[in-house]
């Protein structure tokens, strides 16, 4: 259900024992990293992806996945997807309904292709449903289908991908429990699947079988789907939320369903949101600070305090955090990401959720323990750091590096057709790049240093 792709900060080149996080999902009571290395680590409870079903309080190495040119990771609630560079998607996990969709209903335990789905660029799970865009603007489902959550105009489960109905220009996905949510490349949203809590916005509580439009917002960059409540960013900086708030989860400081989008209260300059599946809320700053509202019943909310009656319902700072680049969330506990590459966890402990090699849970963020580690000692060569900003893009956008590149660093802007459709050499920091003859969509950056490429995705939004 959660995912996280870290497109402001990367390291470029390898590090003796230490080897950063660049993208880290989580959902459920389990979290993945894929390091800069090209291994995937992962912890917590049961279907890592490592051949069985049994959990570990500390990240472990998935073989599975090791040079496998994994391109991202994506959780859904008990089953989780790898996006290869070749677009193939690959999927492992609790399968009761078919939300693998390798058309079975046997667990995976380690990654198995999905039959049909080439040129993937992003994919979703929720609690028994998948969601995934393909190169071409569409979208598929899978899997539970009972709310209509499939998009194809029946309420019958599918054990293989079929197309959502209607939907072209799509650019990202993200998936509730039993709710989908897809985000256009016009800065539109559309929303399908239960709506018990009005969790699609559209000032109703009734199932849609279909895709449709959420109305009266536009400009919207981010979205995200939660168990009853749904969250979305707009390019202003602002967010906005909508359905179940029994736990203060919408953020507008008052309890209560919201049947269309009410604005959170007090944040801007936000770069990042997660909705997370018991009631809470999280959201990232443009100057690295995590905020965080909702249910804090385990701790969840990072403020140090937890159980009945330390719910918030306007959002409230992680005061021990900073230089966040990242936030994601799981069941009962959260995950930030820093600019060293670090990944910090709170909450509850879970079947080892937090990464911290104890069963304990923590209130405040603490360090997930011995993440992206190598096997031996090796040299230690420079590291490059860099941001690039803004992501989406409205037609420019820089890359500011930490330290003066020791050679120069080339640069190629692909479709996600695999098109080359920029290219440019670069040498000195705050290095601003045209595309504004670009169209909107998702384009993939790619960085050649020597024999070593590094990709990241780029929306371009005018």
């Amino acid at each position: 259900m959660k995912k996280i792709t870290l497109t402001l900060w990367m390291t470029l080149g390898l590090c003796a024992l230490s080897v950063n996080a660049q993208i880290v999902s989580t959902a459920g009571s389990r979290g993945f990293a894929m390091c800069s290395n090209g291994t995937v680590n992962a912890w917590g409870s049961g279907g890592l992806g490592n051949g069985t079903s049994a959990n570990s309080l500390s990240p472990i190495l998935i073989d599975n996945l090791t040079n496998a040119n994994v391109a991202s990771i994506e959780c859904g609630y008990s089953h989780t997807f790898a996006i290869k560079n070749d677009g193939t998607l690959w999927g492992w996990g609790w399968n009761n309904r078919g939300q693998v969709g390798d058309g079975t209903t046997t667990n995976p335990y380690a990654p198995v292709q999905i039959v049909g789905m080439t040129g993937v660029i992003d994919a979703a799970g929720g609690y028994g449903h998948s969601l995934a865009v393909k190169n071409d603007d569409t979208v598929w489902a899978w899997g539970a289908n009972e709310s209509g959550q499939l998009g194809d105009g029946t309420e019958t489960d599918q054990l293989t991908p079929v197309q959502v109905i209607g939907l072209t220009g799509i650019i990202a996905v993200s998936a509730g429990s039993r709710h989908s949510m897809a985000l256009k490349n016009d800065g539109t949203v559309w929303t399908w699947g239960a709506n018990w809590s009005g969790q699609l916005g559209n000032g109703n509580t009734s199932n849609n079988g279909t895709p449709t439009q959420l109305s009266g917002l536009t400009g919207i960059t981010q979205i995200a789907g939660a168990d009853g409540h749904s969250l979305i960013l707009k390019n202003d900086g602002t967010v906005w939320a909508f359905g179940e708030n029994s736990a203060g989860q919408i953020g507008d400081g008052i309890y209560g369903s919201r049947l269309t989008p009410s604005q959170v209260s007090g944040l801007t300059g936000i770069t990042a949101i997660t909705g997370n599946e018991e009631g809470h809320s999280m959201a990232l700053k443009s100057d690295g600070t995590v905020w965080t509202w909702g249910s804090n019943f385990n701790g969840q909310l990072g403020i140090g305090t937890s159980g009945a009656g330390t719910n918030r319902t306007t959002p409230v700072q992680v005061s021990t955090l900073s230089g966040m680049t990242a936030i994601s969330g799981g069941r009962y506990f959260s995950l930030a990401v820093k600019n060293d590459g670090t990944v910090w966890t709170w909450g509850a402990n879970s079947g080892g959720s937090l990464g911290t090699g104890t069963s304990a849970s923590s209130t405040v963020p603490v360090q997930v323990i011995n993440l992206c580690t190598t096997l031996a000692i090796e040299e230690v060569n420079d590291t490059l750091t860099f941001k690039m900003y803004p992501n989406p893009s409205n037609g420019q956008f820089q890359l500011n590096f930490e330290h003066t590149p020791s050679e120069a660093i080339k640069l190629e802007i692909y479709s996600v057709l695999g098109s080359k459709l920029y290219a440019s050499t670069i040498h000195n920091q705050n290095n601003p790049i045209d595309i504004s003859n670009l169209s909107n969509g998702l384009y993939i950056v790619k960085l050649f240093e020597g024999s070593k490429t590094y990709s990241q995705k780029i929306v371009i939004q005018n």
